[in-house]
C-alpha cells in the first residue's frame, strides 16, 4: 500500500547555516501529513553539537501537522577548524 506524500513548510527545501555573528539562531519548519494513513517521523540531526530540534520522533494523524523549532548555535572556527597532516612514508626496495 502506497502511502501518500509528506509535506514541508518551506516546500523546496530545508537548510540550516550555522550561525556565524549571533549567538543562537531559532527558525521553524512545518510538516504536513497529506496522505490517508497515519505517519511516524524520525528527524536525525547531521550536527547534534550545533543544530538542536524540539521534536526528533512523532506521529500524525490523517491530515495532521506538526511545527518543529530548530536552533543553530554560532559556530565557533577555532574551536571546529582542526589542521590535518598526512604523513607518507616511502619505502624503498
Amino acid at each position: 500500500m502506497p502511502f501518500g506524500p509528506i509535506l514541508t513548510q518551506p516546500m523546496k527545501f530545508i537548510k540550516f547555516n550555522d550561525s556565524l555573528e549571533e549567538e543562537e539562531k531559532i527558525d521553524y519548519f512545518k510538516i504536513t501529513n497529506s496522505s490517508n494513513n497515519r505517519v511516524g517521523l524520525k528527524i536525525d540531526v547531521s550536527s547534534t553539537d550545533r543544530i538542536q530540534i524540539d521534536v526528533k520522533v512523532c506521529c500524525l494523524d490523517v491530515n495532521g501537522s506538526i511545527k518543529i523549532r530548530v536552533g543553530t548555535k554560532i559556530f565557533d572556527l577555532d574551536n571546529n577548524a582542526q589542521d590535518f597532516t598526512v604523513k607518507s612514508r616511502l619505502q624503498t626496495v
